[in-house]
């Protein structure tokens, strides 16, 4: 039970930032030369690729 708990409260925060990377993904499209949003979007691959392994690697550990 606790384990679905812990998945479900980490999913909750890292979909968001997937839907995030969507957008800006989009908004990269039409502003090529904007190195902020390049940047943003850099920072938020990273952390969500972070949440991703945060998310997974207790799942490993009790398995």
């Amino acid at each position: 039970m606790q384990d679905k708990v812990i998945s479900a409260a980490t999913t909750f925060v890292y979909v968001p930032y997937v839907l995030w990377g969507i957008i800006i993904n989009k908004l990269m499209k039409y502003n090529n030369g904007n190195a902020i949003i390049k940047s943003q979007r850099k920072g938020l691959m990273r952390e969500s690729v972070n949440l991703i392994m945060l998310q997974n690697a207790p799942v490993c550990t009790y398995k």
